[in-house]
């Protein structure tokens, strides 16, 4: 039994052993996973406003880093990480969320097929095909929702903690309802992207158990209602934190973020394509063949299945920005492993049982045991051999030197937009970067002017003198950085001061 399900289940602390394993299991799991180094580009977004909270370098002077926080719960744990703790904690938050998720997937394959699934080996077997589904780096693609949302992403941020979605279906189907509800309560304040999820999850295990024959399974009225109140309460905050500041201000910002920055996120016609077809035919089908011998587990999927595709088909028969930014199919960064966690059962219960048919059958059984075994192990060697290629230490790019050597208070770079790295790298204010945009409606617009500024500056083989003197004049930016060595620059306001192995940096004249 894991730590999980022993604090959970009995309310005694884990033994330190049972710990050790739960979070051994999440290192392998990690090991064999496709990550990034801190700091990776997203974490240039989530990280900033925790990380200039903490003083890091000069990242409070960062115009971004002064616009609304809309995720003041996961910018504490940033701060807290970086003000208590040594960096690499970072890398032990995210272990422990990849073994709640391998846990709670194995665990949910054995609820899906009730006692068929008490038998040697399942869970083992469950347990590695979920590991050598990484198999060419394909973790994020297998077991991601559709629309680029995901659990489990290559760097710490706050959709990760989504996991704990998973690990409250778990403690429903141990008719644990109430912890069920409160845990689902918690990825929504964390990340408020996920409040629809949260409450489609919520209305579904209340349904469930109200469906269920065994009375006990219903949790009381008030732990009912505190759980979306509090998941209502990120979304809550959110809406008052970025309310419109007139109609027409708000509608461009809408469109700005929907169906330009992120229509990979927020418009189906962007995302709908043969990946999302066939998560959407597995959850179906996982469907179908849960009806009979998990109810609870049906019911749970069929409910939030359908309202997904229900808001999803709202969304496009509206055409509208707005539903678009909520992404209701963001129920899929759950549901899609949910689903593949059911058909992950019957597969490996289906191979379990071909021994009984003798002959032929018993050898293609132990031949495909021999050949998940040795996927799994070369996996594992391969993710062991990218990780300390990955993560041993590495000389800080001489560019990046310069500017932490330099830079002060009044430092202001501009860079090509499309360098998500280099905030972090050097804990020095940029103008614009194409990912680290704000939710305030005025913000998001000029968010925008500045990223278009910026992208004129750095649009063709050579810089833009005109749209840098309007750089210069409009933000006071004090340093330009070319990465492109290729690219030529020769406006009289820029003097060369650095030049090194893969960038040049340049004083901008005020």
């Amino acid at each position: 039994m894991t730590p999980a399900a022993t604090v959970l289940e009995t309310g005694k602390p884990a033994s330190l052993g049972s710990l050790a394993l739960f979070l051994l299991l999440g290192a392998w799991f990690f090991l064999v996973f496709p990550t990034e180094s801190l700091y990776y580009e997203n974490q240039n977004t989530k990280f900033l406003h925790g990380m200039a909270a903490a003083g890091i370098g000069h990242l409070d002077q960062d115009w971004t880093a002064d616009t609304i926080d809309v995720m003041p719960v996961f910018t504490g744990i940033v701060y807290a990480l970086h003000v208590l703790t040594p960096a690499f904690v970072c890398y032990l938050v995210q272990i422990a969320l990849f073994a709640v998720f391998l846990y709670a997937v194995v665990h949910l394959a054995v609820f899906a097929l009730g006692e068929a699934a008490d038998r040697p080996w399942f869970k083992i077997i469950v347990g590695a095909l979920v590991v050598a589904s990484q198999f060419s780096n394909g973790g994020a693609r297998v077991w991601g929702g559709v629309a680029k949302q995901y659990l489990l992403g290559p760097a710490l941020e706050p959709q990760s903690f989504g996991v704990l979605f998973l690990l409250a279906v778990v403690l429903f189907m141990r008719r644990r309802t109430e912890p069920a509800l409160l845990l689902t309560t918690v990825p929504a304040i964390i990340h408020p992207g996920y409040v629809v999820p949260a409450g489609t999850l919520i209305l579904a295990f209340l349904l469930a158990a109200w469906l269920s024959p065994d009375r006990s399974r219903r949790p009381r009225l008030l732990i009912a209602m505190v759980t979306l109140v509090a998941a209502a309460t990120s979304m809550g905050y959110l809406g008052l934190m970025i309310l419109p500041t007139d109609a027409e201000s708000w509608r461009q910002a809408n469109e700005i973020l929907a169906k330009v920055r992120i229509p990979g996120h927020a418009v189906p016609a962007y995302w709908f394509d043969i990946d999302a077809a066939a998560k959407i035919a597995g959850c179906a089908l996982a469907l179908w063949l849960v009806r009979k011998r998990s109810p609870d587990l049906f019911w749970i999927i069929a409910f939030c299945f359908g309202t997904a595709l229900g808001l999803t088909l709202l969304t496009v028969a509206l055409d509208s920005a707005e539903l678009g930014m909520i992404s209701p199919w963001r129920i899929s960064v759950y549901l899609v492993p949910l689903g593949l966690a059911v058909l992950l059962a019957h597969a490996v219960a289906a191979g379990l049982d071909l021994p009984r048919r003798g002959g032929g059958a018993s050898v293609l059984c132990k031949g495909l045991g021999v050949l998940l075994a040795l996927l799994v192990l070369g996996v594992t060697v391969r993710g062991a051999l990218e990780k300390v290629e990955l993560y041993q230490p590495a000389a800080t790019p001489d560019h990046v030197s310069y500017m932490r050597q330099t830079g002060d208070a009044r430092t202001l770079y501009l860079s090509n937009p499309r360098d998500m790295d280099i905030r972090l790298e050097s804990g020095l204010p940029q103008l614009v970067s194409w990912k680290t945009h704000p939710y305030k409606d005025v913000e998001v617009l000029e968010w925008h002017r500045r990223y278009q500024l910026a992208r004129r500056v750095f649009q063709g083989d050579r810089v833009d003198c005109t749209a840098l003197d309007e750089v210069v004049r409009r933000y006071g930016t004090t340093h330009l950085l070319l990465e492109d060595t290729a690219r030529t620059l020769d406006c009289t306001g820029a003097t060369p001061v650095f030049e090194g192995e893969a960038a040049r940096i340049y004083r901008l004249a005020r």
